[in-house]
């Protein structure tokens, strides 16, 4: 990746000292409906790519131990102050030292940030990084679907269009097997009027996606973003 690339990236973004290493109730309740089923007590987890922190604070909270990787020097600064360890954003550098070490990888909007041949190396990484049964929990825009497009174009960083069916096709045959491709929806929260719009909004986006697989024989999430999760094989 290239410095000038990222020089105001945390800017961009509004990620500042203050705001580092917190998560809001929208965000815990996001984290919670991805990682179901996902056991972090005690569980030894790895962000690569974390930027402000949310997800390493609400993994914490959860009973894991934390570790992060980062290439944003505000991030990596801010991550040392609270003690954080940190692997080498080169992920082959940290090997063998935390083979089979892992039992959580996240990586969230992160691997469409790298070539195809970046990311076949980064994937062949964390599945040594991870324990057999260990999982790889990722999230990166749609690229199968015109709603996708939105959150890919909107970032100059972007190099690669992924989907389901690349990420199939760049684990077939290996160490890491897809056990989830589809998010699961949280419950919504807030105040009741609220609630009721996030419950009717789900049922008109479910009607709607519905309809458009039929019209156009689709066979491919529609959703915005992909939340997959990867286990390795024992």
């Amino acid at each position: 990746m290239r410095a000038l690339d990222y020089a105001n990236y945390g800017h961009w973004k509004s990620w500042d000292h203050d705001s580092f290493f917190r998560f809001s109730e929208y965000e815990a309740n996001w984290f919670a409906a991805d990682f179901d089923g996902v056991p972090l007590v005690d569980a030894k987890f790895l962000e690569i790519g974390f930027g402000n922190g949310a997800l390493l604070s609400w993994a914490k909270s959860r009973g894991a131990s934390i570790f992060g990787i980062e290439i944003l020097d505000a991030s990596l600064e801010r991550a040392t102050a609270r003690n954080i360890p940190l692997l080498s954003s080169n992920l082959g550098d940290n090997l063998p030292q935390f083979r089979e070490f892992f039992d959580v990888i996240a990586a969230y909007d992160v691997f469409e940030h790298l070539s195809i041949s970046e990311l076949t190396t980064a994937l062949d990484a964390v599945a040594t990084m991870l324990k057999p049964g260990g999982e790889l929990i990722l999230r990166f825009p749609n690229g199968q679907s015109p709603f996708g497009r939105f959150l890919q174009h909107a970032d100059h960083t972007h190099r690669s269009t992924l989907s389901v069916a690349i990420l199939y096709q760049l684990t077939v045959g290996g160490p890491l097997t897809i056990s989830s491709k589809r998010p699961k929806k949280p419950a919504p929260i807030g105040p009741p009027w609220r609630r009721l719009g996030a419950r009717l909004k789900s049922v008109l986006r479910l009607v709607t996606e519905w309809y458009l697989k039929k019209i156009f024989d689709l066979n491919c999430e529609l959703g915005t973003n992909v939340v997959m999760r990867l286990t390795k094989r024992p």
